[in-house]
């Protein structure tokens, strides 16, 4: 019987349905995965599961999710046998969800108190909303305070005709929605988006491809309450990808942005094609997001390299 069947099979012998299922993804998480799991067992609300997905850790991750396990039977982990890969072991959580909601939690992040009982009581009450995030504390591998991520783009306060176009422009710093990845969604919205995901191999920016497409299913709103700790680690499997292209000459890291600028917008271009919306709000999108946008974007890139150029020589 292979790992992956059998994974299957423990995922089958789970109890009643509960309101809410959190995934955990992790990779040798042994550093942070304790406190993010206890951070679960913090909240204010208590109707909840957590499907732990191990992607064949060589450290101590088994020994700290099994003992917590063994504490609580909300939580259950399984262990791949062999690595899945980072997209594959997110759609493994998120297929096995059980509960009416679900989130992801990032094996190394951590959800404030509120955070389960604020984002289910507003999805209860807002039907066409199907995703709903907080803000964001941000933090470094030590824990060390860097800034605070504020989604007020996509408030419920702005028309959902412009929250929406945030989600097809790329590069989308400084309001970043794709952090509303980490929020609260309806079930069959996520595996829906999942499912629909190409390119799983490349883990590039899969957080904005993802929120894109469920934009398209239904509304995305952020309220303004801090509800999750964010960290940035430097050996993080995206940042690490991330760091191999700085490293590269300038011109040639230039290049490589721009390549990958394209690809992301090419992406975001099939998703919204795709989508099962109006003929004249995907010209909209089309028009104002990923053309003017890119044009815009790509000029600020031009007009401004010279000034970062100097600045790295200095």
């Amino acid at each position: 019987m292979t790992s992956q069947i059998m994974a299957e099979e423990k995922c089958q012998h789970m109890s009643a349905r509960p309101k809410v299922s959190i995934g955990v993804p992790v990779h040798n998480g042994a550093q942070y995965i304790q406190e993010a799991l206890e951070s679960v067992l913090a909240q204010n609300f208590n109707d909840f599961e957590v499907i732990i997905s191990d992607n064949a850790s060589k450290d101590a991750t088994e020994e700290i999710c099994e003992k917590i396990c063994r504490k609580d039977p909300r939580f259950h982990y399984i262990r791949q046998g062999a690595n899945i890969g980072m997209i594959r072991n997110f759609e493994f959580v998120a297929a096995h969800a059980r509960g009416e909601y679900f989130a992801f939690l990032a094996h190394d992040d951590a959800l404030l108190p509120d955070f389960l009982q604020d984002t289910s009581e507003y999805l209860d009450k807002n039907l066409a909303v199907v995703a709903v995030s907080g803000d964001s504390i941000v933090v470094d591998s030590y824990g060390v305070h860097l800034e605070y991520v504020k989604l007020e783009s996509i408030r419920a306060a702005v028309p959902w005709r412009r929250r929406r176009r945030r989600f097809f422009i790329f590069p989308c710093f400084p309001d970043r929605p794709y952090f509303s990845i980490y929020g609260l969604m309806r079930t069959e919205v996520v595996k829906g988006a999942l499912k629909a995901l190409r390119d799983k191999d490349q883990i590039d920016c899969t957080d904005t491809k993802i929120m894109a497409i469920i934009a398209t299913y239904g509304q995305i709103v952020s309220i303004p309450y801090v509800l999750r700790k964010y960290r940035i680690r430097d050996a993080s499997e995206s940042k690490q990808i991330m760091k191999n292209k700085i490293r590269k000459a300038a011109i040639l890291r230039i290049i490589i942005r721009n390549i990958d600028y394209v690809k992301t917008r090419i992406s975001l271009l099939n998703i919204i094609v795709a989508a099962n919306i109006s003929i004249f709000v995907k010209l909209e999108i089309i028009a104002v997001c990923i053309i003017i946008n890119s044009i815009k974007s790509d000029i600020i890139e031009f007009i401004t390299l010279p000034n970062r150029a100097n600045r790295r020589r200095s």
